[in-house]
């Protein structure tokens, strides 16, 4: 990832209205970029600090800062004890009749 994408994806997660974990429906209304990280999260449940950077191709600064949004966001949460960094996964189903959108699996492909 380049750094120009990196800001972008800082930009994006400051002006994301959520808290709390993320909804699977919310990733339809992200960019590529966040998309993917946030698909890569999930799939890996759980990483460390350097398979992140690895997978990004960052400076650990840079790492750092994306943490620390994804934090703020409480998208992510580092468990102290084996310091790895586990994917906060909300519902929305509040009742029965909670249907998923149509378009939803084009997130995974």
């Amino acid at each position: 990832m380049d750094k120009k994408a990196m800001e972008s994806m800082l930009l994006e997660l400051e002006a994301l209205q959520i808290s709390g974990g993320m909804d699977m429906n919310e990733l339809l209304d992200v960019s590529d970029d966040l998309r993917k990280l946030l698909v890569w999260m999930v799939r890996k449940n759980g990483f460390q600090v350097n398979e992140l950077k690895k997978y990004l191709r960052r400076k650990p600064e840079d790492i750092e800062k994306l943490l620390d949004a994804l934090e703020q966001k409480g998208l992510v949460e580092e468990r102290a004890e084996t310091q790895r960094y586990q994917v906060n996964v909300k519902t929305t189903r509040l009742s029965r009749k909670y249907q998923v959108p149509k378009d939803v699996w084009k997130v995974f492909d």
